[in-house]
């Protein structure tokens, strides 16, 4: 499969912003899940069809004990 170059440019453009989203959330301080939080997101909205609005909520309010088996049981 080949993508056109507009294709291609925007791509490059999301992947780096969602890497460079997820490099910020490991160097935070006292982030105990650090780059965890952001794949359980990118798993929610890739492959369980929530929207990107949800995903980015989702864990709001939500302590570590009940965030870290959820990371977990989809790999991570």
């Amino acid at each position: 499969m080949s993508y056109d170059e507009e294709d291609r440019l925007d791509f490059n453009v999301w992947y780096s912003v969602i890497y460079l989203g997820m490099v910020a959330e490991e160097k935070r301080k006292h982030a105990v899940l650090k780059k965890r939080i952001k794949r359980l997101g990118m798993y929610q909205i890739l492959f369980e069809k929530m929207s990107a609005v949800e995903a980015a909520t989702f864990s709001t309010g939500k302590k570590v004990a009940e965030l870290c088996p959820l990371c977990s049981e989809r790999g991570f």
